[in-house]
């Protein structure tokens, strides 16, 4: 009978230390915040870095090489935009908006005799307002101001300084600026032109790194387009009649751009 006891002592013990190491295994794994680390890659380890894009089918990293491409053109303008304008003064307002209005008339005639058509001529700003003194204190009306602006397109930059010329002979007053710029139609003739240049470019690239490292290039995993610069307007600005002597205008030169980045898929095989 003692022995007996005693054995039911022992698995008494033994059941309870299985218990408790149980518990304690359940515990540590529910307290645990450290996670087994997982390495997604190629089982062959490359001599290199390089940068990664995922591969969500497949759930591996795809080994690429990231390169940009950039090509810039330079062109000359082929349009022109001049705005000038009229501005006279009178004793009344009818008298003043008179003269304006007869000298912009002939303006316009002259322009339209020099071969520009009428619907690149446009009227910006017309005005009229009074003119005050003071005197002892007390505003006086002296007279009348107005003004008369126009904007002129040319598709032919060399017709710039006669229809300065033309216009400040037949009685300008202001030039409120030259303006040089590219036409959407050659801009988008030229920008396509350096998206290919640019996309050469990157691929050139792409091969000479892929040379030097010995891998080879497998393909092409995205491409993008960086963002496209619009050629700024190239101004010119005259203060004055008296500085409109000379007229030598030069139209210099725009720069059209392009940047594509590629990434390309490469193998070490």
């Amino acid at each position: 009978m003692e022995n007996v006891q005693k054995l039911i002592l022992v698995l008494s013990i033994v059941a309870v230390l299985l218990s408790s190491a149980s518990i304690f295994g359940l515990v540590f794994l529910k307290n645990s915040n450290t996670a087994s680390p997982i390495v997604i890659g190629n089982d062959k380890k490359l001599p290199y870095s390089m940068s990664s894009g995922y591969d969500i089918e497949s759930n591996n990293a795809i080994p690429t090489i990231r390169v940009t491409g950039r090509y810039t053109k330079y062109v000359k303008p082929d349009t022109i935009e001049i705005t000038l304008g009229v501005e006279e003064q009178a004793s009344n307002a009818q008298e003043a908006f008179n003269k304006v209005s007869s000298v912009m008339q002939k303006i316009v005639a002259k322009l339209l005799e020099m071969g520009i058509q009428r619907d690149n001529i446009s009227t910006t700003v017309i005005s009229l307002y009074p003119i005050y003194n003071w005197k002892d204190k007390t505003s006086v009306l002296v007279g009348y101001r107005a003004s008369n602006m126009i904007k002129i397109k040319i598709s032919d930059v060399t017709l710039a300084s006669k229809v300065l010329d033309a216009s400040i002979e037949l009685g300008a007053t202001k030039v409120y600026g030259v303006r040089f710029h590219v036409s959407q139609e050659q801009y988008n003739s030229i920008y396509l032109e350096a998206l290919k240049m640019a996309t050469k470019d990157a691929k050139e690239k792409a091969q000479a790194i892929a040379d030097a490292l010995g891998v080879k290039i497998t393909g092409v995993l995205s491409v993008s387009i960086g963002e496209v610069y619009i050629p700024r307007d190239i101004p010119i600005f005259f203060e004055s009649k008296a500085s409109m002597s000379s007229t030598p205008i030069m139209e210099g030169k725009s720069s059209i751009s392009a940047t594509v980045t590629v990434v390309f898929t490469i193998s070490n095989e």
